[in-house]
């Protein structure tokens, strides 16, 4: 038989029991709320932020914004890509070459008439594509011999698109030698820099650098056509708008900056 002690002390264990099991049941859904609360306050956190943000680039792209065209770079790639006859982009193509005929170094052949096998090509190519787009391209030759034969020139103006043509003879800078330094360390003489030559375009810009849109300065055997002036420009005011944005706090990541023109062909 069990006796009343039995009896209660069954009870109690149960109870205890009962106790222990709803204890754990309340820190289970105290946890499960708990997680639940800290969700909905990271939703409306992230959403709140959001909002914000969309506010902002509305804000960016209505109010704060201007033009891509308005910008100096921007204002050149829209006066590229937009064929205006009363306005025309005019280029100012830049060329030295140090020689008129090979002298054989670096793999050419000695005597070689450099300026009908390298500088006539190169300058039809690049010349030619960019008046393709209607563009308005003058040239300037900085030579590092001393004279262009004037029969010579015209085999440039029957090759090339040219709307004019200016020549800098005998352009190669001078400059303080020290090649005898090992016989007296304190003398230097003056001695023509022919590895000076490609520097002498600064000061053609300098005197036109209000009467053209852009310039173009290159040695002889480099071809720069069109597609590399127009990817220059867009990139640039790609990252001309972007140095804006980032300056103004306002960028917007999900609508990145968009080239004015990308349909236009490009050469390989």
């Amino acid at each position: 038989m069990i006796n009343n002690r039995d009896r209660m002390r069954n009870s109690n264990r149960y109870s205890s029991r009962s106790r222990l099991s709803s204890g754990r049941c309340r820190n289970v859904c105290f946890g499960i709320g708990s997680f639940l609360l800290i969700a909905a306050l990271l939703f409306f956190a992230g959403l709140v932020v959001e909002v914000k943000k969309t506010k902002t680039v509305e804000k960016f792209n209505k109010e704060v914004a201007p033009d891509p065209n308005s910008f100096p770079i921007g204002h050149v790639l829209h006066k590229a890509t937009n064929n205006d006859t009363d306005r025309k982009f005019r280029v100012l193509y830049i060329m030295t070459t140090l020689a008129e005929y090979d002298s054989g170094t670096r793999g050419t052949n000695k005597g070689g008439d450099r300026l009908q096998n390298v500088v006539i090509p190169t300058l039809r190519d690049s010349i030619g594509s960019m008046k393709d787009l209607g563009w308005h391209v003058d040239l300037v030759l900085i030579l590092g011999y001393e004279k262009l034969a004037p029969e010579r020139l015209q085999l440039i103006y029957d090759a090339v698109r040219i709307d004019r043509i200016e020549v800098w003879e005998d352009a190669v800078p001078y400059f303080y030698s020290d090649r005898n330094k090992k016989e007296d360390p304190n003398k230097k003489q003056i001695a023509l820099a022919y590895h000076g030559l490609s520097r002498q375009h600064r000061y053609v810009i300098k005197d036109k650098l209000a009467d053209y849109d852009f310039f173009v300065a290159f040695e002889d055997d480099m071809r720069v056509t069109e597609s590399h002036v127009l990817n220059f420009l867009e990139l640039s005011s790609m990252i001309e708008t972007l140095g804006y944005q980032a300056e103004h706090n306002l960028h917007n990541l999900d609508q990145p900056t968009q080239a004015i023109n990308p349909s236009l062909p490009r050469d390989p």
